[in-house]
Protein backbone atom coordinates (compact mmCIF):
# COMPACT_ATOMS: atom_id res chain seq x y z
CA UNK A 1 0.00 0.00 0.00
CA UNK A 2 3.00 2.14 0.79
CA UNK A 3 4.97 1.76 -2.75
CA UNK A 4 1.03 2.59 -4.59
CA UNK A 5 0.69 5.35 -1.88
CA UNK A 6 4.10 6.78 -2.95
CA UNK A 7 3.42 6.53 -6.52
CA UNK A 8 0.13 8.24 -7.07
CA UNK A 9 2.20 11.13 -4.36
CA UNK A 10 4.76 11.53 -6.97
CA UNK A 11 2.49 11.60 -9.51
CA UNK A 12 0.29 14.32 -8.22
CA UNK A 13 3.73 16.11 -7.49
CA UNK A 14 5.21 15.91 -10.69
CA UNK A 15 1.70 17.51 -11.69
CA UNK A 16 2.34 20.42 -9.43
CA UNK A 17 5.44 20.91 -10.92
CA UNK A 18 4.52 21.72 -14.61
CA UNK A 19 4.15 17.40 -15.51
CA UNK A 20 7.81 16.69 -14.44
CA UNK A 21 10.32 16.92 -11.58
CA UNK A 22 13.28 16.76 -13.79
CA UNK A 23 15.71 20.05 -13.07
CA UNK A 24 13.06 20.91 -10.05
CA UNK A 25 13.79 20.65 -6.29
CA UNK A 26 11.28 18.51 -4.25
CA UNK A 27 11.84 17.81 -0.15
CA UNK A 28 9.88 15.77 1.41
CA UNK A 29 9.00 15.75 4.92
CA UNK A 30 8.79 12.00 6.28
CA UNK A 31 7.28 11.14 9.69
CA UNK A 32 7.10 7.88 11.15
CA UNK A 33 4.84 4.95 9.97
CA UNK A 34 3.16 4.47 7.12
CA UNK A 35 2.55 7.83 6.16
CA UNK A 36 6.23 8.81 6.32
CA UNK A 37 6.69 5.56 4.10
CA UNK A 38 4.86 6.70 1.82
CA UNK A 39 6.77 10.18 1.70
CA UNK A 40 9.78 8.13 1.17
CA UNK A 41 8.86 5.96 -1.84
CA UNK A 42 7.70 9.39 -3.58
CA UNK A 43 10.94 10.78 -2.76
CA UNK A 44 12.38 7.78 -4.34
CA UNK A 45 10.31 8.24 -7.22
CA UNK A 46 11.43 11.76 -7.89
CA UNK A 47 15.07 11.67 -6.97
CA UNK A 48 15.22 15.53 -6.37
CA UNK A 49 17.01 17.39 -3.92
CA UNK A 50 17.96 20.86 -2.87
CA UNK A 51 16.17 23.76 -1.23
CA UNK A 52 12.20 22.96 -2.61
CA UNK A 53 9.83 24.48 -5.20
CA UNK A 54 7.32 22.01 -3.46
CA UNK A 55 7.26 20.73 0.27
CA UNK A 56 5.73 17.03 0.61
CA UNK A 57 4.09 16.84 4.13
CA UNK A 58 4.43 13.13 5.18
CA UNK A 59 4.88 14.31 8.79
CA UNK A 60 1.69 12.69 10.43
CA UNK A 61 -1.25 10.72 9.37
CA UNK A 62 -4.53 9.48 9.39
CA UNK A 63 -4.32 8.59 13.34
CA UNK A 64 -2.45 12.07 14.11
CA UNK A 65 -4.18 13.60 17.81
CA UNK A 66 -3.61 16.74 19.40
CA UNK A 67 -1.15 19.27 18.28
CA UNK A 68 1.99 18.91 16.87
CA UNK A 69 4.82 18.71 18.76
CA UNK A 70 8.83 19.72 18.86
CA UNK A 71 10.71 18.53 15.57
CA UNK A 72 7.60 18.36 13.54
CA UNK A 73 5.84 21.14 14.62
CA UNK A 74 9.46 23.25 13.88
CA UNK A 75 9.01 21.93 10.08
CA UNK A 76 5.28 22.81 9.80
CA UNK A 77 5.71 26.22 11.12
CA UNK A 78 8.98 26.12 8.02
CA UNK A 79 6.57 24.76 5.81
CA UNK A 80 4.35 27.97 6.16
CA UNK A 81 4.48 30.27 2.90
CA UNK A 82 5.44 27.53 0.65
CA UNK A 83 3.81 25.13 -2.22
CA UNK A 84 2.88 22.32 -0.47
CA UNK A 85 1.72 18.73 -0.84
CA UNK A 86 0.17 16.31 1.77
CA UNK A 87 0.08 12.83 1.89
CA UNK A 88 -3.80 11.59 3.04
CA UNK A 89 -4.29 14.71 5.36
CA UNK A 90 -2.21 18.06 6.29
CA UNK A 91 -0.22 17.27 9.16
CA UNK A 92 -2.41 19.26 12.07
CA UNK A 93 -5.13 18.02 10.95
CA UNK A 94 -7.25 15.48 13.35
CA UNK A 95 -9.35 13.79 11.17
CA UNK A 96 -11.18 12.04 13.88
CA UNK A 97 -12.52 15.39 15.35
CA UNK A 98 -12.05 17.36 12.57
CA UNK A 99 -9.90 19.88 14.62
CA UNK A 100 -7.16 22.59 12.89
CA UNK A 101 -4.61 22.31 15.17
CA UNK A 102 -1.51 24.89 15.76
CA UNK A 103 0.52 24.40 13.75
CA UNK A 104 -1.11 23.00 10.83
CA UNK A 105 0.19 22.52 7.33
CA UNK A 106 -1.06 24.45 4.23
CA UNK A 107 -1.37 22.43 1.92
CA UNK A 108 -2.18 23.29 -2.42
CA UNK A 109 -3.46 19.79 -2.60
CA UNK A 110 -4.02 16.97 -0.40
CA UNK A 111 -3.85 13.64 -1.32
CA UNK A 112 -5.89 11.20 0.18
CA UNK A 113 -5.58 7.65 0.10
CA UNK A 114 -8.40 4.86 -0.43
CA UNK A 115 -11.30 6.21 0.78
CA UNK A 116 -12.22 9.91 1.27
CA UNK A 117 -12.35 11.24 4.47
CA UNK A 118 -15.02 12.91 6.44
CA UNK A 119 -12.83 15.07 8.97
CA UNK A 120 -10.79 17.04 5.85
CA UNK A 121 -14.30 18.24 3.87
CA UNK A 122 -15.04 20.44 7.33
CA UNK A 123 -15.62 23.77 6.93
CA UNK A 124 -12.85 24.54 9.41
CA UNK A 125 -10.47 22.05 7.27
CA UNK A 126 -11.01 23.29 3.97
CA UNK A 127 -8.13 26.42 4.24
CA UNK A 128 -5.65 23.35 5.02
CA UNK A 129 -6.39 20.81 3.05
CA UNK A 130 -6.71 22.71 -0.61
CA UNK A 131 -7.44 20.79 -3.34
CA UNK A 132 -8.95 16.97 -2.43
CA UNK A 133 -7.54 14.41 -4.65
CA UNK A 134 -8.22 11.06 -3.96
CA UNK A 135 -5.85 8.06 -4.52
CA UNK A 136 -6.21 4.16 -4.80
CA UNK A 137 -4.52 1.94 -2.78
CA UNK A 138 -5.61 -1.17 -4.93
CA UNK A 139 -7.68 -2.49 -1.80
CA UNK A 140 -9.82 -5.31 -2.93
CA UNK A 141 -13.58 -4.96 -2.94
CA UNK A 142 -13.86 -7.60 -0.27
CA UNK A 143 -12.18 -6.10 2.28
CA UNK A 144 -14.53 -2.76 2.14
CA UNK A 145 -17.34 -5.37 2.33
CA UNK A 146 -16.23 -7.22 5.52
CA UNK A 147 -15.43 -3.81 6.70
CA UNK A 148 -19.39 -3.44 6.16
CA UNK A 149 -18.83 -0.30 3.77
CA UNK A 150 -20.49 -0.50 0.27
CA UNK A 151 -18.02 1.22 -2.02
CA UNK A 152 -17.80 1.87 -5.72
CA UNK A 153 -14.42 2.35 -6.76
CA UNK A 154 -14.20 5.88 -9.08
CA UNK A 155 -11.02 4.78 -10.18
CA UNK A 156 -12.33 2.85 -13.83
CA UNK A 157 -9.94 5.88 -15.13
CA UNK A 158 -6.82 6.34 -13.22
CA UNK A 159 -5.67 5.74 -10.20
CA UNK A 160 -5.61 9.12 -8.90
CA UNK A 161 -9.39 11.36 -9.00
CA UNK A 162 -10.11 14.89 -7.88
CA UNK A 163 -12.84 14.88 -5.02
CA UNK A 164 -15.62 17.04 -5.48
CA UNK A 165 -16.25 19.48 -2.15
Amino acid sequence: MMENAGRSLACVARLLLGGTAAGKRVLVLAGRGGNGGGGLVAARHLASDGAPELVVDALLGYGQTGPPQGGTARLIGWSEGRRVLALDVPSGLELRSGTLHEPHVHAEVTLTLALPKEGAAVPAARGSTGELLLADLAIPAAVYARLGLSFASPFADGSVVRLVS
